[in-house]
């Protein structure tokens, strides 16, 4: 499916909506459990929004690993 986006939002932006969308997702599957602590396995930009997600909306402290340096840094 194909959507528009309002006009005020570039694409650089817009382009964030999917893996942010996953990230809020996972917030969702996750919140019953109130996890405290969370390790998540790959520092891509899904994996970074769920980071983001988790702690902005469900308060848990996140550890990022990814076998790439470029990513860690």
């Amino acid at each position: 499916v194909l959507l528009d986006w309002p006009e005020n939002l570039t694409a650089q932006e817009a382009c964030l909506a999917e893996p942010l969308g996953n990230g809020v997702h996972i917030y969702h599957l996750t919140k019953a459990w109130k996890p405290k602590t969370v390790l998540i396995i790959g520092a891509g930009p899904i994996g970074l929004m769920c980071q983001h997600a988790l702690q902005q909306l469900g308060g848990a402290t996140v550890y990022v690993s990814d076998l790439s340096p470029e990513r860690i840094a």
